[in-house]
């Protein structure tokens, strides 16, 4: 029941009220993982990505096989300028999605900040493979290759 109430709330744009919902869930149900991971949701929507990335870190915990906690902990890493965790990350979750275009360009991203501009490029070119019309790869391939000409 108070898993629906916070997805409803989170649904509405009511993120405030959704924490507290799925903050009460988790004190009764604390693996409870879709609340864990919806929670992680919530904080990164309002660009908490610390705890955000807490909160995916424990869902991962609850269910290692769950790709999208993955999705979840490497975005808010990346968004929290952790870039050399975001790396890892991706690096857990490549083999969990492998022809997925989305995660072969925020791993080429998560490269890239981390200063390794020759796995970025090989991360964007994989993503163009798998995405031809994947518009950004294209660019930050090409922002990656300038870099590694200069």
């Amino acid at each position: 029941m108070l898993l629906t109430l916070s997805l409803a709330q989170a649904g509405e744009g009511k993120l405030g009220e959704a924490i507290q919902s799925y903050d009460k869930c988790l004190a009764i149900k604390p693996d409870e993982f879709h609340a864990l991971h919806s929670l992680g949701n919530a904080y990164y929507a309002q660009k908490d990505y610390a705890q955000a990335a807490a909160t995916y870190e424990k869902a991962y915990a609850q269910k290692p096989d769950d790709a999208d906690a993955l999705v979840g902990l490497g975005a808010s890493q990346s968004a929290a300028k952790r870039f050399e965790d975001a790396v890892r990350t991706y690096q857990k979750l490549l083999p969990m999605k492998p022809d997925d275009a989305n995660v072969r360009f925020n791993y080429g991203a998560a490269l890239f900040n981390a200063g390794n501009c020759q796995g970025a490029a090989d991360s964007y070119r994989e993503a163009v493979r798998l995405n031809p019309t994947h518009a950004h790869a294209h660019y930050n391939l090409g922002i990656a290759l300038l870099r590694l000409r200069l």
